[in-house]
């Protein structure tokens, strides 16, 4: 009985602090960052197949503001608008309008975004980009594009309408002093980014025999080029 008195008290204890600690984040969040002056709820379009959120659900972040760390911030990122939700101390939706240079999801599998790259084709240094590897010499990203689609269904009655989002992966490396490369996903753009290590990368493609058509073959390589 006193054992499960104190296991009990335990859990309330750590429940406790996790709380205050997600107040106290919403609270400095507030102050680092711009927010939009009413709460903001997360986009919802039905009619749309598809959707432009790295998660459906709000996920456990660690949000990184000038260099500084705030965990435990519960997020969403929209990719197809380049914003991001979080909840504020009172459990609202608000929408940053200030850039965040780092957003680490602790859960939903982990993923890393990051912004403040060079500007290059239709991105700014204010867009998110998936880090997919990251080393002191090179980061390889992945950048995705939202293209809405109607579709049409032609009955014998009537036709229907709706809507399809479509998307779309593009692959850049930021090389050091070299800035922000768009690579295709084959061997003689991967080489050419990667031109001061031309031959070695080409032999590691080779002998690994990589087609550098997957993400798991561009990792690998840059994962390779990073520890040259």
């Amino acid at each position: 009985m006193k054992k499960t008195a104190i296991l009990a008290f335990c859990l309330i204890t750590v429940a406790h602090t996790f709380s205050q600690g997600l107040s106290n984040n919403g609270t400095q969040l507030r102050m680092v960052l711009d927010v939009a002056s009413k709460p903001r709820l997360h986009e919802v379009r039905p009619e749309v197949d598809g959707s432009p959120y790295f998660s459906s659900e709000f996920c456990n972040a660690t949000f990184v503001v000038d260099g500084k760390p705030f965990p435990n911030v519960q997020a969403m990122l929209n990719m197809e608008k380049n914003q991001v939700t979080f909840k504020n101390e009172n459990n609202e939706e608000v929408l940053a309008t200030s850039p965040i240079s780092r957003i680490e999801f602790t859960n939903c599998g982990g993923a890393i975004f990051e912004s403040g790259f060079p500007a290059i084709d239709h991105q700014n240094g204010n867009t998110y980009y998936r880090v997919l590897s990251k080393g002191n010499k090179a980061e390889l990203l992945r950048y995705t594009q939202f293209n809405l689609r109607d579709i049409i269904t032609t009955g014998l009655a009537n036709s229907s309408y709706t809507k399809a989002l479509d998307r779309a992966d593009f692959y850049y490396i930021s090389i050091s002093g070299k800035g922000l490369v768009k690579i295709e996903r084959n061997n003689e753009s991967v080489k050419a980014a990667l031109s001061d290590q031309s031959a070695k990368i080409g032999a590691f493609i080779d002998g690994h025999h990589l087609k550098v058509k997957k993400d798991s073959d561009l990792v690998a390589v840059v994962d390779y080029y990073n520890s040259l």
